[in-house]
């Protein structure tokens, strides 16, 4: 079978927008769950510890659906590069979050459309900006400035969050572009798990040398809000 060698852009069908937009929610109840898991667990050991039951859950998967986990020589370069934008993203975002309120960071992190709509525009062919696309866009940047006009209860420690977390929304919006660029290559589940392959060691790591403690304390709800 040929392997195409432009990137798919057809508009998405409506089961695939509400299944996105479901994965929109996720991710924005996603934010809380790590801010409140942040009360028991270092930034970076609560990263390493999420990343690493995903890699178990997705290996499962893979293994249960009989994915191939082979890679060819020149994806691995791939990888990294994907990794690598992973790893410092995910790590700006957990370090943001632990400083700023989980309502901003989740607003601020989902800059991202609006940095992969005008990166897309220039390095993914055939991806361009439209009335459509900016209506959209426009509508969603109107509502996170209205919260942002509030002043109150915003200390320095919350604004260096801030901006960690907009840098690792540009950053994810980075990887994104890239990533569609190259996913025709792999099975997309690859570039997932081996980027926390490679991600989580870096985080137990920077858990061990930079977070004031690594465990603080571990209960119940601190376990389920890591496990979601």
């Amino acid at each position: 079978m040929d392997i195409p060698t432009t990137p798919n852009n057809q508009d998405l069908s409506l089961s695939t927008a509400i299944f996105t937009s479901l994965l929109c929610m996720v991710f924005g109840a996603n934010a809380v769950a790590i801010k409140i898991s942040l009360s028991g667990l270092g930034q970076f050991t609560t990263a390493g510890l999420r990343f690493s039951m995903a890699i178990v859950i997705i290996s499962l998967w893979a293994k249960i659906t009989k994915r191939s986990f082979d890679l060819k020589k020149g994806q691995i370069h791939q990888l990294l590069i994907i990794s690598a934008f992973f790893a410092l993203q995910m790590a700006l975002l957990y370090f943001g979050l632990s400083k700023t309120h989980a309502s901003r960071g989740t607003l601020l992190v989902n800059l991202q459309p609006f940095f992969v709509l005008f990166l897309a525009h220039f390095f993914i062919p055939g991806d361009r900006i439209t009335k459509r696309k900016t209506l959209g866009l426009f509508m969603g940047f109107a509502g996170m400035a209205l919260v942002f006009f509030g002043k109150k209860g915003v200390t320095t420690d919350v604004q260096t969050g801030d901006f960690m977390i907009l840098i690792a929304a540009f950053l994810w919006a980075c990887n994104t572009v890239y990533t569609k660029r190259i996913i025709h290559n792999f099975d997309p589940f690859q570039t997932v798990l081996y980027s926390m392959i490679f991600s989580a060691p870096l985080f137990f790591v920077a858990g061990f040398i930079l977070d004031n403690e690594m465990i603080d304390h571990f209960n119940a709800e601190v376990l389920i809000l890591v496990f979601f």
